[in-house]
């Protein structure tokens, strides 16, 4: 469904108005590993909306989007006014915005996506604010708890430049190399369970749907929705950080209920 390609900082004039879709740029060329850029692209797949790729090394980013006239967000932490998943959309091309809509942002683009193509929303009605509470929950919760598991793998798996940035802007922001910030024995344990008691809140939470998690096994039960695309990006970042080791974990616990929503999803991701 997408193509990769090398990014321009000041495109030719547009005649394929397929939705340009810019993610993080890895060792393995092709490959999504960002649990943030996979958002987006599980979001395409499941819209069925025609896009191709441009991939950017991590240092590429803000350069590039504020070469194209991305506006920056207002974050206080990470200090990363730009920042992928960005996708621009050539068909909603006009005078004032020449290159069409530039967004940024995965919670915004799937809101973009479903407001312009509304077929096989991503947010079901009366969902869209309890989805960017799950959001919310997940990344204070189930994010952070996942951090001492994933970041030190992280450059292992990225381009050179790519994985030169990483170390140097992870090392500012913890106030250590990030070589040293992944537990190890008993601490690594400790983080796993942590994680996995996290895990359970959410399963426990879910299980008030009264679904069949065999049979409707998504956050919103019935049908995919960001909050799985939300879940599987993280599941397979950590699949690629160590190999598959942590997956064999995560696939098991709470009666498999995570390896249900990842074998119902993977269909939008390879």
């Amino acid at each position: 469904m997408s193509a990769s390609s090398s990014a321009a900082a000041t495109p030719s004039p547009i005649e394929d108005t397929s939705i340009i879709f810019y993610d993080i740029k890895c060792n393995e060329a092709g490959t999504t590993w960002s649990h943030n850029t996979w958002k987006t692209r599980i979001v395409l797949n499941y819209k069925r909306i025609p896009y191709r790729t441009e991939w950017l090394s991590l240092p590429e980013i803000e350069p590039t989007l504020r070469g194209l006239g991305f506006r920056p967000l207002q974050v206080k932490f990470p200090p990363l006014p730009y920042t992928l998943p960005a996708i621009i959309d050539p068909s909603r091309q006009s005078p004032t915005n020449p290159r069409g809509a530039l967004i940024m942002d995965s919670f915004a683009i799937a809101e973009y996506l479903d407001d312009v193509y509304p077929d096989r929303p991503v947010f079901p009605p009366g969902t869209k604010g309890l989805q960017a509470m799950f959001l919310r929950y997940f990344e204070q919760n189930i994010g952070r708890a996942a951090i001492p598991l994933a970041l030190s793998g992280v450059p292992d798996i990225l381009d050179d430049a790519g994985a030169e940035y990483y170390r140097r802007t992870r090392a500012a922001w913890l106030g250590m190399p990030i070589d040293t910030f992944r537990p190890q024995g008993e601490a690594l344990e400790a983080a796993w369970r942590k994680l996995q008691h996290q895990m359970d809140v959410l399963s426990i939470i879910l299980d008030k749907n009264g679904a069949n998690p065999a049979a409707e096994p998504f956050v919103m039960g019935d049908q995919p929705s960001f909050a799985d695309f939300v879940l599987c990006g993280y599941f397979d970042l950590l699949m690629k950080v160590d190999g598959g080791v942590g997956w064999e974990r995560i696939r098991k616990w709470n009666k498999g209920r995570w390896a249900r929503i990842w074998e119902r999803c993977k269909e939008y991701m390879y």
